[in-house]
């Protein structure tokens, strides 16, 4: 009796449908085989692809439409192929290249175009500070500085098929404030200019904090007479005509004006030789002295004394004030009293 065996049938359907850059696995089958079976593979398999057993497996990275034979032999050397079409779909095709020129502090806004319908964009690599890649593909936000900005952004389509690419961003220099130290002295009047260097058009200005009393902001001026010496911070901000910004947050420190150390002062007789001596505090400068009122008739300040011989009895009181070379004043009123002459 003669005995006829099967060969082994490949089971499957004969066109296969993939994506591009998508993982794919396809695991063959035979039917009627003996034993072990040998699997082999022979045609035109895309890239990426690649036969491990009896199991199709990786990605594709191109798209198109591929044929190829598939061969399952048992151990007793009978064997069944197949032919199989696999179609590898494409990927998003990016249609965007070239993106606009932005300048920091800026808002932007660039659309990313993909072929093709809809996709879902995710920002890659070195996305410059300040920006970032919305799901519907628009770029947006406000560069944080200035430079060439290479990076790398991806379409990911409903079947998970991604395509990535390098779009390259130059990024023009916003606006930079300058001098921003101010030398500032109780009682000095003072007008200090803020700078802003790479401004386009009008810029406005606005400062937050706390200032020293007896000064205003305006206009990037920084004006006034202080009144109280210490240190004092705030936040100055300017923002020219297409919005690009520059905010830094100043320190200030009033240096103390010279006082007048002297409580009171001794009195004088008619007729006799007089000295005081005056003394500051908050300087180690020379400074000068003035009176405003009038000291006893024979008597003159000067030389960080009060100094001459009274000509008249009586009761004085004046201000006297100090000034130094910066010009801050400190002031004082006092008294001197004169008793009459023996």
């Amino acid at each position: 009796e003669l005995n006829v065996a099967w060969k082994p049938v490949i089971n499957g359907p004969p066109h296969l449908e993939a994506y591009e850059t998508v993982p794919f696995s396809y695991f063959f089958a035979a039917n009627h085989s003996i034993g072990e079976v040998k699997w082999d593979l022979w045609g035109g398999l895309p890239q990426g692809l690649r036969l491990v057993d009896q199991t199709l497996i990786g990605t594709p990275v191109e798209s198109g439409e591929y044929r190829f034979t598939v061969r399952a032999t048992e151990s007793e050397g009978a064997f069944g192929e197949s032919r199989f079409v696999i179609l590898i779909n494409p990927a998003p095709s990016i249609v965007t290249s070239e993106i606009p020129v932005a300048r920091a502090t800026v808002p932007y806004e660039a659309h990313l175009d993909v072929e093709g319908g809809a996709a879902n964009w995710v920002a890659g690599r070195r996305l410059p500070a300040g920006l970032q890649v919305l799901r519907d593909g628009m770029l947006v936000g406000r560069p944080a500085e200035p430079g060439s900005f290479d990076f790398t952004v991806s379409a990911v389509d409903e079947k998970s098929a991604k395509t990535t690419i390098r779009l390259h961003l130059d990024v023009e220099p916003g606006v930079k404030l300058g001098n921003l130290v101010p030398d500032l002295r109780q009682t000095v009047p003072v007008a200090h200019h803020f700078n802003v260097d790479g401004a386009r058009g009008e810029v406005i200005w606005t400062m937050k904090g706390d200032l020293p009393e007896g000064l205003t902001f305006s206009s990037g001026v920084l004006s006034g007479t202080p009144v109280d010496s210490g240190a004092f911070s705030a936040t100055i901000r300017a923002t020219d005509r297409e919005g690009a910004f520059d905010e830094e947050e100043i320190q200030m420190f009033v240096v103390r004006a010279p006082s007048i150390a002297n409580a009171n002062l001794p009195s004088a007789r008619q007729a006799e030789p007089y000295l005081a001596r005056l003394r500051t505090r908050g300087t180690v400068e020379q400074v000068s002295w003035t009176v405003e009122g009038r000291l006893p008739p024979g008597l003159t300040v000067g030389d960080n004394k009060i100094s001459g011989v009274p000509r008249q009895a009586g009761r004085w009181t004046f201000l006297l004030i100090c000034t130094d070379g910066e010009m801050a004043r400190g002031g004082r009123e006092l008294e001197i009293v004169v008793h009459e002459g023996w």
